[in-house]
């Protein structure tokens, strides 16, 4: 079974894709068996139904609506100086900072475009002088808040990886924590199915809240990392790594046909609601 989200209340959504017949190679239309039950109910429905059939036969989707306020992207302004990107395969940092894991990601990956995005001033310009420095043709530093551009800029399914390494932990604002934000399922939408998510922090209870989030609201699996004591990619990485903190990672992966509610919503390249 594949979680996924999708319009609509907690529901199991069985789609039967074909039954060989009893003692027969052939395969015949079964139609679509639609089955609607909250999902502490579904396991033994499911059970009758791969009674009747192999498994191998059914192509079964778990879809449920999020518990979280849905993301409203029509209400967002168009970011300053907004530029259009291309349709095109992208690698994508939110919370750049000065840089430095862009430029060495840009400079180790050629073969991957990587947008960076800063929001604060200093930050952006530190940032973008060293990229000049570098001369990376494939990092593209960009100077504005990530949620409002990405909803501007991206098309469905663009992004490879997504890279979020130590945000700010909002100790006073959990609601603003990645993960727990309807945003997210946005950018989720923007994200190719075998994509990935990386997301950092020295702080153990927000990378345990992630986890927790992953498993009962997004349904993604995820692999957890301890960061090796000489990795450099950020500079909060190096001083925490030098104050002998525990820095860790999740691997996020958005699976082949994980849906959500913004599959088909294109970018609004500017556009006012």
């Amino acid at each position: 079974m594949q979680r996924s989200q999708q319009n609509g209340r907690n529901a199991l959504f069985v789609h039967v894709l074909g039954c060989p017949q009893r003692g027969q190679g052939k395969v015949f239309a079964a139609g679509v068996v639609m089955v609607k039950i909250f999902l502490d109910k579904h396991r033994q429905i499911v059970t009758q139904l791969l009674d009747l059939c192999p498994v191998s036969c059914f192509c079964l989707f778990v879809m449920s609506v999020p518990a979280i306020r849905p993301f409203q992207p029509q209400y967002l302004t168009v970011p300053r100086d907004f530029q259009p990107i291309a349709n095109m395969a992208i690698c994508l940092e939110i919370g750049a900072g000065k840089g430095k894991h862009a430029c060495l990601f840009a400079h180790t990956h050629p073969q991957y475009p990587l947008l960076a995005i800063e929001r604060t001033a200093e930050k952006f310009h530190a940032m973008q002088k060293t990229h000049q420095e570098l001369g990376c043709k494939n990092l593209q530093p960009i100077h504005a808040d990530a949620i409002p551009w990405v909803v501007h800029a991206l098309y469905p399914a663009q992004i490879e990886q997504v890279f979020i390494l130590y945000p700010n932990p909002e100790p006073h604002n959990p609601s603003q924590r990645w993960l727990n934000m309807p945003f997210f399922e946005y950018l989720l939408s923007r994200i190719k199915a075998g994509g990935t998510i990386t997301l950092a922090s020295n702080i153990a209870e927000y990378i345990i809240e992630a986890e927790q989030q992953l498993t009962t609201v997004w349904h993604l699996p995820y692999e957890l990392q301890r960061i090796a004591e000489d990795s450099a990619r950020t500079h909060f990485e190096v001083k925490y790594l030098q104050r002998g903190e525990l820095c860790q990672q999740l691997i996020i992966t958005k699976p082949q046909n994980y849906q959500t509610r913004f599959d088909n919503v294109l970018p609004r390249l500017g556009q006012h609601a």
